[in-house]
């Protein structure tokens, strides 16, 4: 299979063919027995439109063995900045992938490009869809995230925050109460 690199440009020139190549795409990724390929079709799939494919791609993003796979499906997700979408952005947070740093010794890092691109589109979905549930109850919390950060990071974040927002009510309730 080819690099991110060119299986970027292959959806590219499959989205200028425009969504005539549709039903050829959907006949292939019937037929296709190989992984890796089927999932590189439904991210395909979802590029050109078809609706019915973006689940299935957001799941290819976030659960697929194939890096390159999960790397596509959310270069692809993103552009598409479709609501349906920031549930599997939240669930590819956990991209269990990572980066092995030799410079100076071994460090295993969490930083991996899927997160990056996650961050970047769960942001510009924040901003298109305000009042959507999901935004609202994680909008907060993604403002402030760190490349290297996973869900749990999140979800510990935001329990932080609501934690010291109930002390501080319950501080200022004591101090009316002495009052």
């Amino acid at each position: 299979m080819p690099t991110e690199r060119k299986r970027e440009a292959i959806i590219q020139d499959c989205r200028n063919i425009g969504a005539t190549l549709l039903p050829d795409v959907r006949s292939q990724m019937a037929r296709e027995l190989d992984d890796e390929m089927r999932g590189m079709l439904i991210v395909i799939a979802a590029a050109l439109g078809d609706a019915t494919t973006i689940e299935l791609a957001g799941r290819q993003m976030a659960w697929s063995d194939f890096p390159a796979v999960r790397i596509s499906a959310a270069k692809t997700l993103r552009r598409l900045q479709d609501r349906r979408t920031i549930e599997w952005f939240l669930a590819a947070m956990d991209d269990d992938h990572f980066v092995i740093n030799g410079g100076c010794g071994i460090q295993r890092e969490k930083f991996y490009p899927v997160r990056c691109i996650v961050q970047m589109a769960l942001r510009e979905l924040i901003v298109r869809y305000p009042d959507d549930r999901l935004v609202k109850t994680w909008g907060g919390v993604l403002d402030g995230m760190q490349p290297f950060e996973s869900f749990q990071d999140l979800q510990r974040r935001m329990w932080e925050t609501k934690k010291r927002e109930l002390e501080a009510m319950a501080e200022a309730e004591i101090r009316l109460m002495k009052k």
